[in-house]
Order: C-alpha cells, then structure tokens, then sequence
C-alpha cells in the first residue's frame, strides 16, 4: 500500500487561479469503500486539502482509514448500510436514510460522489437537503452491461438522481454519449475526464531490461469473463506452442462475488497447461510491472482502466480492446494495439505482432507510453479538472 505526504504548500502553489475560494469549505467525498477513495482519489483530497478545505470521506469502513486518518482536516465517517451486491429495497431505502442522517450531521458546503450507489441514493439524498453535488461514473458495472432488465431500472434510477446533481463526470467519453443519447444524463451538465489519474513519481519510468529473448506480458486485474481473461489466456496458449520463450503473467483477485467471476477449477487448469503464471493478488503492482515488456488488458467495456495507466507510467506498450475506456488509453501502433472485445484470433495477432518487432521499436512506444501519461493522466492534472467543474458548479 502507497502512502501519501501531505505536502499542502507544495500542491498549492501549482494551482493556477481556482474559480472559487475552497478555504474552509466543508466537502464530502462519498464512495462504496475507504478502499476506493485512498487508492484512486487521494489526488482530490490532496488538491482540496492544498486549497485549505476541510475534507469528509463517508464510506464503508476497512484496513485503508490507517493511512486516511493521518491526513490533517480529513475526517472519516463510516457508512454502515452500503452493500454493494445487494438490491434489496428495504436495504437501499435504509442506505438512503443513513446518507440523508450523515448529510444533515455533516452540513456540507459540497458533495463528490463515486461508483454507482452513492451516485444514485447519495445524490437523492443531498437533492433532498438543498446541497450540490457531483456525481462521477467510474463505470458502468456487471449488471449495466449484462443485464437488461437490471440496465433498464438501473437507468431510470440513474435519470432520477442525475437531476439533483449540478455536473455528471465521465471517465470515458463512450460513457458519456451513452448516457446522453439515452437520455439519463443532459449534454449540458455532463463532461468526460480521463479516469482518475496515477502518480508519476510513484509509477516511476521502469529500467530496460537487456535480455529481450524471454518477453513477458502481464494480464492485471480481477479474474472475471469481463475482463477478457478467458481470451488472455486462450491467446497465450497459442503463443507459447509457437514462442516457447515467451511468458504471459496474471496477476489479480479471485472475485467470486461478481457474477462474472472465473472458477477455482478453471484456474487450476490454466495453471496447469503452463500456459500463464498465475501470481493472485498484491499491494503493490510495481515490481510485476517493472520486469514485465507489454501490458495487456482484453476487457469488453471500462470506466478508464488505471492498470493501463500504472502500466503506461512505467513506460510499458499496451495490447487493449477496442472499446469504451480503454480505446483512450491507446495511439494505434504509437504506444500499443488495440483488437476487437472477445477475439482471441486478433488478440493472438497482436501479441504475435509486438514479439516481431524490434527491440528499439518496443522501447519507443513504451516512451510514448509514458509520455501520454505525463500530458493526459497525472494525477495532479485530472485533480485539476475534476475542480474546476466543481467550482464551476459552486459559483
């Protein structure tokens, strides 16, 4: 787990001309894990606490309020009602009071809410009090996109509580015109911004390695079909027959929660084909990734995956699907490939395609990689843009 300085000053001096005075404003930040808000939105916090706001994370409490709690002017209010799997009526209309409770007993000047329940109930809830807020789409989840009479209410819930909200934030333009053409979200109060941002200091520019004879390509993230895990390692069966030389690496959670979780026994039998390595799941990416050569991540649809953007920071090549989110992370044939969702055949092709070329020829578009990092996905330039909509959305 990375830990953060809070170097208030620092950050401070490299905001230019905020719209809006945030000295002392009291904002919330609200998401379904502690978790969530230290891994992906502490740029935020950061930002806000530069500006000399006072910061409230409402969320599920777990083992990350350690590093959340030693941060000056943030304070931690559990959520003790938010189950991410449940649809329960009686339970969602408990969480919807709980919010509206924490609200009321917080009185924020503002309200930021991340992933989809705190988008819907916690909206609902700061409408119901008079206080503004944002809401952000990190994405749009199994049951959006799998199914349809889930989307269809999921939908309408998201077209209700979209009108108390003064912007609707985007990780991904393709989220964004779905959204709008569908009529859940207004043209006018929506904006895409890419992702959540990584810190390049962190994911610091990886050391070419001099043996090439042995590439290596990293599969990152949870074991689910709509990952494209199954074409990951269908095409690295492929590959290692014709490359023996060549090593695919899976690094990730087995998440039998999600109803698109891959089985014990399926994974027991990839292992065994010796076709990948299987590593489960770790705190710290950066060690994989750094004796890694290509990232590739063949999943059907993303908010804006930041496995790619850690990997791009690290100056590694990407081999990604053509789709929503990760089509942005990708300058084809400049810092990677990009293939159609659920083809192994063309997946196959491109990592074919990328053992072929020349070790220079590698090495540029891992430098390309990092260079769209640094100009499109710092993490001080999304904290930026994500505050200027909510001071937009304040004056």
């Amino acid at each position: 787990m990375k830990k953060h300085k809070n170097s208030n000053g620092a950050i401070a001096e490299k905001i230019r001309n905020p719209l809006i005075n945030f000295s002392g404003k009291r904002v919330a930040i609200v998401s379904n894990t502690c978790w969530n808000v230290y891994n992906f939105r502490i740029n935020v916090i950061e930002r806000l606490l530069a500006l000399k706001a006072k910061i409230f994370i409402i969320a599920p409490i777990d083992e990350t309020i350690q590093h959340l709690s030693r941060l000056e002017d943030v304070t931690i209010i559990p959520l003790n009602h938010l189950k991410r799997n449940s649809s329960n009526p009686i339970s969602e209309l408990i969480l919807l009071r709980e919010l509206v409770t924490k609200y009321r007993s917080v009185k924020p000047d503002f309200i930021i809410h991340y992933t989809i329940k705190p988008n819907i109930y916690g909206s609902v809830a700061a409408g119901m009090l008079g206080i503004k807020s944002v809401s952000v789409v990190t994405g749009l989840g199994y049951t959006f996109i799998n199914q349809p009479w889930m989307k269809w209410l999921v939908s309408k819930m998201y077209r209700f509580a979209f009108r108390y909200n003064e912007r609707v934030i985007f990780e991904n333009q393709d989220d964004r015109n779905l959204f709008v053409q569908s009529g859940i979200s207004s043209d006018k109060n929506s904006v895409s911004i890419k992702g959540c941002g990584v810190n390049v200091d962190y994911f610091k520019t990886k050391i070419s390695r001099l043996d090439r004879e042995n590439l290596e390509f990293i599969f990152v993230g949870r074991l689910l079909f709509d990952k494209g895990i199954v074409e990951y390692v269908e095409a690295a069966k492929y590959i290692v027959q014709k490359y023996p030389h060549v090593r695919f690496t899976v690094l990730g959670l087995l998440d039998e929660e999600n109803p698109s979780h891959i089985s014990r026994e399926t994974l027991l039998t990839w292992v065994k084909s010796n076709a990948i390595r299987y590593y489960g799941e770790t705190k710290d990416v950066r060690p994989f990734l750094k004796r890694a050569d290509c990232i590739v991540l063949p999943s059907y649809r993303e908010g804006l995956p930041r496995v790619i953007i850690e990997s791009m920071a690290m100056a590694l090549p990407v081999i990604t699907t053509d789709t929503a989110g990760c089509r942005e992370t990708v300058a084809e044939g400049v810092n990677g490939f990009l293939v159609p969702i659920k083809n192994t055949d063309a997946l196959a092709v491109a990592i074919e395609k990328f053992i072929k070329m020349t070790q220079g020829a590698r090495f540029m578009m891992g430098q390309r990689s990092r260079q769209m990092v640094e100009a499109e996905f710092r993490d001080t330039v999304i904290a930026d843009s994500i505050l200027t909509v909510v001071a937009q959305s304040l004056v």
